[in-house]
């Protein structure tokens, strides 16, 4: 992860992640001893010759390694709502979860949504944002894509949701809009 030649190596852009090889130079294990010295990092057991700084921590290499694994668990993005690229978006679905659907918010569309950051309901109201269909030619008969149409709210194909989890943003609806342009604001 960090760059090579002698000295310490440092930022490795991975969420305040930094190698040290041990070996390597004095300048490297006098660093990391200063950073626990003066209490902005804590040491670990170091098994191997090589300690890493991680999250301001010295720590092992298998430590690190265990520590950024856990810090793309997925679960971790479940654990934390209203956080994420969707946040502040009220998503409604329409033919997409069952009416009779007894645990709606286990459907993995629904799942996928509060991901994002978004608050998924079952019925439109004055806060909802977005309407979300599979493309249909039906899809623009139904009372909540048409309600979007009346309302301003957007109103997308499931694609545009998928597209935000894969590009880990809030992309454009324009391209995933089921209504005319001209009705999608």
């Amino acid at each position: 992860q960090g760059g090579g030649g002698g000295g310490s190596d440092s930022g490795s852009g991975d969420g305040g992640v930094a190698n040290i090889d041990a070996g390597r130079t004095a300048t490297a294990v006098a660093a990391a001893a200063a950073a626990v010295a003066n209490g902005s990092a804590t040491t670990g057991e170091t098994t191997g010759s090589t300690i890493r700084v991680v999250d301001w921590k010295v720590v092992s290499e298998d430590e690190a390694t265990r520590l950024e694994l856990e810090s793309r668990d997925v679960r971790r993005l479940l654990a934390v709502p209203g956080v994420g690229p969707l946040t502040g978006a009220r998503i409604v679905f329409t033919r997409v979860v069952a009416l009779g659907e007894p645990r709606p918010e286990r459907h993995p569309l629904w799942l996928l949504a509060t991901a994002l950051g978004a608050e998924v309901a079952t019925g439109t109201d004055g806060g909802t944002t977005h309407v979300v269909a599979h493309r249909a030619p039906n899809a623009q008969r139904t009372d909540k894509v048409k309600w979007a149409a009346r309302t301003g709210a957007y109103a997308v194909a499931v694609d545009w949701l998928v597209a935000c989890a894969r590009e880990g943003t809030h992309v454009d609806e324009q391209g995933y809009s089921l209504l005319a342009a001209s009705s999608n604001r």
